[in-house]
């Protein structure tokens, strides 16, 4: 087990999770290491890891870690170890992502936010003023939560629907001392001051903005991003 437990740090960090804090669930980790001990070097072949990875996502964004999980735990080993096997894939696997283009993440589905989040860490995303890409961020220097870019207080003062506000789009990870220049203000404000402040003047990747026709058009980047980590894409739900 101790193999396991080493094993599953590894592969995490390679997904750019550092951290306990970044865990979208923290019970998870059971079953990886199990997986992964049973595994042993198996794990290193590629579409090995592969298929332990796309288990693992679909279990973050199916929301199927935060109640009772004894008895999904005895049933992940056998189903993983016999998937990547040449047997059929675990049942739970082949369930359909439910993800409405504004509503994936409220209050509600956090755990499900916090998992975006790393997606967009492992596409390069970097901090607006200082240009160092999130996940070295998170690891080494400042630390990282998740706030809103277009700020909840402007969003409120502005009476937009809190369903689109407080979902993923909206969403993105930020340095503590980066944040402190949003002050509430919309980013057409606060990407200025930046910019005047700090010289930074390079092209960032920014979540859209609120588009006119809801449901409509193509998903956000950081919904398409489900697709290649859990082989699903995200159901609409227009």
């Amino acid at each position: 087990m101790e193999y396991g437990f080493k094993k599953t740090a590894q592969l995490l960090a390679e997904e750019k999770i550092f951290a306990p804090r970044f865990l979208p669930y923290a019970t998870q980790l059971i079953p990886l290491s199990c997986i992964c001990a049973t595994l042993s070097n198996q794990i290193d072949n590629a579409s090995i890891k592969e298929k332990v990875l796309r288990w693992y996502w679909c279990g973050v964004f199916g929301e199927l870690y935060g109640g009772a999980n004894e008895t999904r735990f005895s049933q992940d080993l056998p189903d993983v170890v016999d998937w990547v096997n040449g047997g059929a894939p675990p049942h739970r696997q082949r369930r359909q992502l439910r993800a409405s283009p504004f509503a994936l993440v409220t209050d509600a589905y956090f755990r499900s936010l916090q998992g975006a989040s790393i997606l967009l860490m492992q596409s390069g995303g970097k901090d607006f003023i200082s240009a160092t890409p999130i996940a070295i961020n998170a690891y080494f220097v400042t630390p990282v939560d998740i706030h809103h870019f277009f700020p909840k207080a402007w969003c409120t003062a502005k009476n937009l629907p809190r369903e689109k506000w407080n979902s993923v789009i909206n969403k993105t990870p930020l340095s503590s001392t980066t944040n402190q220049y949003l002050s509430g203000d919309a980013p057409s404000l606060y990407l200025k001051r930046i910019e005047e402040k700090k010289e930074s003047r390079r092209k960032r990747w920014t979540p859209p903005p609120f588009p006119r026709h809801p449901g409509r058009g193509d998903p956000p980047e950081c919904l398409r991003r489900l697709h290649p980590a859990t082989g699903h894409p995200a159901a609409r739900h227009d």
